[in-house]
């Protein structure tokens, strides 16, 4: 049983926890709370084993000198150096899956090309995903719509929640 009421909106003293129910007030006795529930759901610090899997296909990609081409063959094997891609088909429940860096499989059956990105982005005013990485030619040439995957077995790769936004977004 846990209290709610509204005496819990009272402040703690002590060390602080931060604004783990997302109220706009740091460490309330609800901030508390929330902190003691995480470390006696997590305080062996497992998580889960999951197998998550990511599909799309390439929309671009970006030279070093931050010109997007995204029609036809967008990619041209070993004569330009490119730094970025622009995903398509990724849900954003996929594109949350993603880690922040990591690995993605671009193409398939015996072509492919794997590319150790360095982190991901979203252009609001694009409305599209892309993933940075490390400037770099490509072996193949790759065209729009060529397949890109990321997946991942074992360990969740997710941390478990520390704060309420994190709780309620994993509920969804």
């Amino acid at each position: 049983m846990l209290d709610t009421t509204g005496s819990m909106d009272s402040s703690a003293s002590g060390t602080s926890v931060g604004d783990l129910d997302g109220d706009g007030a740091n460490n309330t006795r609800m901030d508390i709370l929330w902190k003691v529930i995480y470390t006696l759901l997590n305080a062996d610090l497992s998580t889960p084993d999951s197998t998550v899997f990511a599909s799309g296909t390439l929309g671009g990609a970006r030279t070093t000198s931050n010109a997007w081409d995204t029609s036809g063959t967008c990619i041209s094997a070993g004569a330009t150096t490119y730094n970025r891609i622009r995903l398509a088909g990724f849900t954003s429940a996929e594109w949350a899956d993603l880690p922040g860096s990591g690995t993605v499989v671009l193409g398939s059956g015996s072509v492919q090309e794997s590319i150790n990105y360095t982190s991901k982005g979203y252009s609001s005013s694009g409305g599209y995903y892309y993933l940075n990485f490390n400037s770099r030619t490509f072996a193949n040439n790759w065209s729009v719509g060529n397949q890109i995957v990321y997946s991942f077995s074992g360990s969740y790769p997710n941390n478990y929640p520390t704060n309420h936004t994190e709780a309620m977004s994993a509920i969804s």
